[in-house]
């Protein structure tokens, strides 16, 4: 059997989606990654739920 574990979206307005995923689904964040993929920099969000240590939704933005 196969599962899903994590998925991440790449978005326009990291902020907004942020707190939108956690003000509607309960997400919270874990961690905040700025870092740079293939030569671009990124931002990005990892955001969990409860005391589950997984991380289930990623928000990602290419800064430039």
């Amino acid at each position: 059997m196969t599962t899903l574990s994590s998925t991440k979206l790449v978005v326009d307005d990291l902020e907004r989606a942020k707190d939108f995923y956690c003000g509607a689904y309960g997400f919270s964040e874990r961690a905040r990654i700025q870092a740079e993929m293939i030569g671009e920099p990124i931002d990005e969000y990892l955001l969990g739920v409860g005391d589950d240590p997984s991380i289930p939704l990623i928000l990602m933005k290419y800064v430039e």
